[in-house]
This record gives C-alpha cells, structure tokens and sequence, in this order.
C-alpha cells in the first residue's frame, strides 16, 4: 500500500486490496494458502498439547516410582527380616 509508509492510507487502496483479496485469482490463491496454514497451525497445537499431556502424566508416573523406590529401599534398611506384616505407608 503506497500510504502505508507515511501512516495515512486512502480509502481507495484500501478498497483496492480488499477486491483482491476477495475477488481475484490472486485473492483465492492467498485464502487457500491461508486456510492451510490455520490447519498446520491447529494441528501443531494439538501435537504439542498431547505431548505436554503426555510429559505431564510421564513426570507424575516418575515422581510416583521414585517414592516406590525410596520407600522399599527404606523398608529393606529399617524392617527386620520376614517382617512383612508391618503398616506400610506410600
């Protein structure tokens, strides 16, 4: 747009672009490349919210093991042997 540079665009090129964007070849062309990109860009969310999820639920499944690990590591150092009907907390 030529009045872009100096902040102040007439009315006549807005209208301008607008019909080209609308009603030309050009225009379609520009719509279907646009279309696509909304479609990559909605299903690059959707991936990296899966994964998210994903890394979410995989951290929480960790944190949980390590508490397994600490509390049969603290069970085999403070039980005494064939002591096995001891309360057990996790």
């Amino acid at each position: 747009m030529d009045g872009y540079d100096d902040a102040m665009v007439k009315a006549e090129e807005v209208e301008a672009k607008v019909r080209l964007v609308m009603e030309s070849q050009q225009g379609k062309e520009l719509r279907d490349r646009v279309a696509v990109a909304k479609d990559e860009a909605a299903a690059a969310l959707e991936t990296a919210a899966s994964k998210q999820r994903w890394t979410q639920t995989a951290g929480s499944s960790i944190r949980q093991l390590f508490k397994l690990v600490d509390f049969i590591n603290n069970q085999a150092l403070y039980q005494q042997p064939g002591n096995f009907d001891a309360p057990v907390n996790l």
